[in-house]
């Protein structure tokens, strides 16, 4: 029995989504003909010691979609293994995967800021703050239009042109990044650097000039490490 692609809400190992209920997918390969039943676990801990939900062996729990009774709390990462039987008799564990939930709706202590100078220049904000640099960090950001983040000259995360896309009058989405491994014991220097794009540059090609969404380049983020806040945007 060989399990593969596991993935929460369709997502490798995702980290920084707003989860009610999470949804598991895998793929199990074995000689027999189909599998017959499965159980989901959770837990605190990759090896499993304090498991905090076990489905049990159970036939209606399909490797195609299974959400368990299990409503996760803000800020938290989570383990997961599935146990499957196949009709032969041939059974497998699959490896521990991950999800980690992000910060709660309240959980904003930054504000959105604006540069102060001409909206048609593009920003450069730099923040300078201290971190133990030994315990688990994450930085939670959103910048409109679209923004790059640099920590100690470094970009964070492999994507471009975030926050993407979307209908930014209904919504603003927010990413988290991790910093475990990033900062460093003493001072830090977070850069965000902030362009027009959808949400106030030329957009589509029926002449749109810009300004589609908003008028004003915008940021919002905040650094937590082991849950303090070490820096946040301070419209002041």
């Amino acid at each position: 029995m060989n399990i593969t692609r596991m993935k929460t809400n369709h997502l490798t190992n995702p980290l920084g989504y707003l989860m009610d209920r999470p949804t598991f997918t895998w793929t199990a390969r074995s000689d027999g003909l189909m599998p017959v039943s499965a159980r989901v676990e959770i837990a605190a801990d990759a090896d499993f010691s304090h498991i905090l939900f076990d489905s049990g062996e159970k036939a209606e729990i399909s490797g195609l979609g299974y959400t368990p009774d299990f409503i996760p709390e803000a800020k938290t990462r989570y383990f997961w293994r599935v146990s499957v039987k196949a009709d032969n008799g041939d059974c497998g564990v699959s490896e521990a995967a991950w999800f980690e939930t992000a910060m709660a709706p309240d959980g904003w202590k930054g504000e959105w800021i604006t540069p102060p100078f001409d909206k048609e220049k593009c920003p450069i904000f730099q923040k300078t703050f201290a971190a133990d640099g030994k315990k688990p960090a994450r930085l939670t950001i959103c910048g409109l239009g679209v923004y790059e983040a640099y920590l100690n000259g470094k970009k964070l995360g492999e994507e471009y042109l975030l926050p993407g896309f979307h209908a930014y009058d209904f919504w603003q989405q927010y990413q988290t990044f991790d910093l475990d491994g990033l900062l460093q014991p003493g001072e830090n220097v977070l850069s965000v650097l902030l362009g027009n794009g959808w949400y106030k540059g030329r957009f589509g090609f029926e002449g749109n000039e810009g300004e589609r969404y908003g008028s004003r380049f915008l940021l919002i983020a905040q650094v937590e490490e082991a849950g303090n806040i070490l820096t946040a945007t301070d419209p002041g």
